[in-house]
């Protein structure tokens, strides 16, 4: 792989935006684990709903990222975002491993209905216990897609590196 100086810069941006969105993940994940009892819903559901849509976005934002990134496109049309989770859970032959542990997917998957559902429901009370069955889904997801994010850093870095001897 030859990269110029502008190829190695765009991979070190993609690496620092991905330590971003990692990081955002992590506080949002830190605030799913102190409200995960949805017992007073009064004040609970409302945060415990707001992490789990920002943390699914935190993380669809570095699947786009990475895919944008390695792939050089994005999915398209109204089912988009499930086709961005689909893509991440597959390799591309000769050009990339899959960004994401498949195991991850039927729970991701849900994650993304939340969001859709958070984002468009604005006249509906908040279920406690799907809430907090959808914390748990984060929370055991959560090592993981660190971990699949953290690999594709690092993908980059040795990448960046390699080009730049």
């Amino acid at each position: 792989m030859t990269l110029d100086e502008g190829g190695i810069a765009r991979i070190r941006r993609v690496r620092r935006d991905l330590a971003s969105d990692i990081a955002s993940m992590q506080e949002h994940y830190e605030v799913l684990q102190k409200h995960r009892d949805p017992s007073d819903c009064a004040d609970d559901c409302a945060v415990l709903a707001v992490a789990i849509h920002h943390y699914y976005t935190a993380l669809e934002g570095a699947l786009e990222r990475s895919i944008r990134f390695l792939d050089g496109s994005l999915p398209e049309g109204p089912d988009w975002h499930r086709s961005l989770l689909a893509e991440a859970s597959r390799p591309l032959p000769d050009a990339r491993p899959a960004i994401l542990s498949g195991e991850h997917t039927d729970e991701l998957e849900h994650l993304l209905r939340f969001r859709h559902f958070f984002r468009h429901a604005y006249a509906v009370s908040l279920d406690g216990r799907k809430l907090a069955r959808n914390a748990e889904r984060v929370a055991k997801v959560h090592a993981g897609v660190t971990r699949d994010l953290e690999k594709v850093r690092e993908m980059l870095e040795s990448a960046a590196g390699q080009a730049g001897r």
